[in-house]
């Protein structure tokens, strides 16, 4: 289970690290200290959070054609970043601070982590 757990943190910090390469003007790493910070708030929210959020984002789900999983991506995105950002004590994941920055970076990151599931 704890492996499991440190797998899950690593493959976090790899993906967003892949996702900082794919959009270098979205995105910028400054600090890995912020990146591992991410990491494990965006695990232990997808471990805690994440069964509750897919169980009341259901009807969202299928009214909305599976878009509202996508804003909910972004919002996790922008609270992740923002908290991470605030506990590191600096700014070590810059990004562009625009709805459109977000959206682009859930997608990759969404996509990424539709691989990382497959290989798992």
């Amino acid at each position: 289970m704890i492996l499991k757990v440190l797998f899950t943190i690593l493959l976090n910090a790899g993906i967003l690290y892949l996702a900082s390469q794919i959009l270098p003007d979205t995105l910028s790493i400054h600090n890995y200290q912020t990146l591992g910070t991410y990491s494990i708030l965006l695990s232990l929210l997808n471990i805690l959070l994440m069964p509750l959020i897919k169980l009341i984002n259901l009807p969202l789900k299928y009214l909305s054609f599976g878009l509202s999983s996508v804003l909910i991506q972004v919002g996790l995105i922008f609270f992740t970043i923002n908290f991470s950002n605030l506990l590191s004590q600096s700014p070590g994941l810059l990004i562009t601070n625009d709805f459109l920055s977000y959206l682009k970076l859930a997608i990759v990151i969404g996509l990424l982590d539709f691989i990382k599931n497959l290989i798992k």
